[in-house]
């Protein structure tokens, strides 16, 4: 308690982590921040790859600078009715001289206004490429029934907001899957044609709040330039201090075995960086018995 408090530091994991003893669980799992506002969901669950220990995850909020809105014209056919349009467009090239083509196209389009206006939407510069009309609705009915709810706290806009909001959760999800499901196998194979499929989905302009900040010793760095060249120099010699064999080939003879993931574990089993970790492996676990020892 000491220690948080010299540093104003905040434990995020609320759940216990630890079910070495089911009847008494502990919370030993933590992760401290003095930026607590800037983490959320952050929560524990069971992945099964220990017997007692639950794997703890948080999120940090990102914030991005919406772009700026996109102004489309269109031709609105709401009302058009083709046997008229080809009416009237003969009357207009009847009446005038039609042969020249600039008095041609300013007839034609005269026309077509009247019965197919050119009218002007805007579009959000993030509007996800499976956005649909019917989503798009949806989502304005559960931002309008959220905000009756908040102004009532009346139980039946409640769960009015809780139902419409579930159904916009479905309708998102299979809006989704049919956008992806209807993707051109040669536009995630060609990779020119992936990105520009991909990209609409991907914010370039995220960025955390927080800088990145080392301890070196006794030296706080927080310099990007520093800080960069600090793991520059971590993991380009990371590899280097492992210590095992490069020339190192498989031996083992894999080619009775069936299932693909005993023929990885049986043909890299004698693999210097597999010894490595079993060595590191063995060593915790005796200083663990002759800790509880």
């Amino acid at each position: 308690m000491q220690f948080l408090e010299n540093y104003n530091l905040k434990n995020l994991v609320k759940e216990p982590t630890c079910y070495k003893n089911p009847q008494n669980p502990s919370c030993i799992d933590l992760i401290l921040t003095n930026k607590s506002n800037n983490f959320k969901n952050t929560t524990t669950f069971d992945l099964g790859l220990s017997d007692f220990h639950k794997m703890v995850i948080t999120s940090f909020r990102f914030q991005y600078k919406p772009g700026a809105p996109k102004v489309t014209y269109y031709r609105s056919y709401k009302n058009f009715s083709k046997p008229k349009f080809k009416e009237d467009l003969g009357k207009a090239l009847n009446e005038k001289n039609c042969e020249i083509y600039e008095v041609f196209e300013e007839n034609f389009l005269k026309t077509l206004e009247k019965h197919a206006p050119l009218k002007k939407k805007t579009l959000r510069a993030n509007d996800a490429p499976y956005m649909t009309r019917n989503l798009r609705k949806a989502m304005m009915k559960r931002t309008e029934l959220a905000t009756k709810y908040n102004k009532t706290r009346n139980m039946v806009d409640y769960n009015n907001f809780r139902k419409h909001k579930n159904y916009v959760n479905r309708l998102y999800k299979r809006e989704r899957k049919n956008y992806f499901n209807s993707l051109d196998k040669n536009d995630v194979q060609n990779v020119k044609k992936f990105w520009k499929v991909w990209n609409p989905l991907i914010s370039d302009k995220c960025r955390t709040q927080n800088a990145i900040t080392l301890v070196q010793g006794k030296k706080i760095i927080t310099k990007e330039s520093e800080v960069a060249a600090e793991f520059k120099q971590e993991f380009s010699n990371a590899v280097k201090n492992l210590n095992i064999d490069f020339d190192w080939q498989a031996t083992t003879d894999i080619t009775n075995i069936a299932d693909p993931i005993d023929m990885v574990i049986e043909k890299y089993k004698d693999h210097p960086s597999i010894l490595k970790i079993n060595q590191n492996v063995e060593l915790t676990q005796r200083n663990q018995l002759n800790l509880q020892r």
